[in-house]
């Protein structure tokens, strides 16, 4: 969950708590400038009544809280998205306008997520890939559909992934993960409830943990060993569909796959070359442009 929306649901906070939480949403602009003092003197609280918000809000203080809200707010206003990513078309457009205004939205997306990476965090995520031989992929709905492309293509180095989907399988599959699986969790608000238990599991066990979430605080980022952020530019409901976190999500296992296929390149290249001989034998085209140059008709 963003930190914003932390600060938006008050069922959890005192009301002096919520007085500061309103006044931090409404000098977001200025956020940069603001002092524990100036919110006490502003909110007529105390600075207490501050931290305790912070902390509440998974921080040790003021200075941290600020800190990750000003990230926040600058990545939230950065001008990534000239479509938006939940209304992406309108009643009445024509055919081309859903077009045009879809592959904005897509590239777009993928440009958001490539700005987002952490190279720290993407180069341990592939280093725990690669030592294990097993890779299961947790989540539900819309993000575990993408997966199965991804286990397709980790199949054709050799790579074996398992889709991990329903309820029986997030206990069983958590309860016998080894340290030769790495689990990957991928969940777009970071909480999805049915997950936790397993994600949990397998953070006792001390097993191989990464995450796909959004940015923001969340308790998926925090279990994981490293987690890979999605573009975070959709609501969590109120939206057409997950066209932009879809894409986004597709995206970073594609780029999984390329870094893990790297690795090991000559191997797997080699490894692809005589799988295509044995499957693809009989697979032909007559258009030049599909034609393997080395492929002898």
């Amino acid at each position: 969950m963003l930190l914003i929306q932390k600060l938006e649901y008050y069922d959890h906070l005192t009301p002096n708590e919520q007085t500061v939480a309103h006044y931090l949403l409404d000098n977001q602009h200025r956020i940069q400038d603001i002092s524990i003092s100036e919110i006490a003197k502003e909110t007529y609280t105390s600075l207490s009544t501050t931290v305790r918000l912070s902390q509440k809000c998974g921080y040790q203080g003021w200075k941290e809280l600020k800190k990750a809200l000003i990230e926040e707010i600058s990545y939230l206003n950065k001008e990534t998205m000239h479509v938006d990513a939940n209304y992406p078309f309108q009643q009445g457009d024509s055919i081309f306008k859903i077009a045009k205004n879809m592959s904005s939205l897509l590239t777009e997306s993928i440009l958001d997520t490539y700005q987002l990476l952490d190279h720290d965090h993407f180069q341990k995520a592939i280093l725990l890939l690669n030592s294990c031989q097993i890779i299961n992929v947790y989540g539900i709905t819309h993000p575990i559909s993408v997966a199965y492309d991804f286990k397709l293509k980790m199949r054709t180095i050799g790579k074996t992934v398992n889709i991990v989907e329903d309820e029986d399988s997030y206990y069983y599959q958590s309860y016998y993960t080894d340290q030769n699986t790495c689990s990957l969790f991928i969940s777009y608000s970071g909480e999805t409830v049915e997950l936790l238990d397993a994600m949990k599991r397998i953070k006792q066990k001390g097993c191989p943990l990464i995450a796909l979430t959004s940015i923001g605080d969340n308790t998926f980022s925090k279990l994981a060993d490293t987690w890979l952020p999605i573009s975070t530019k959709e609501k969590l409901s109120n939206k057409i569909s997950t066209f932009s976190s879809n894409i986004s999500i597709h995206y970073l296992l594609d780029l999984i796959f390329a870094c893990v296929f790297e690795h090991d390149y000559q191997r797997n290249i080699e490894m692809k070359k005589e799988i295509s001989k044995e499957l693809d034998h009989e697979r032909f085209s007559n258009v030049s442009l599909l034609k393997d140059e080395d492929r002898k008709e």
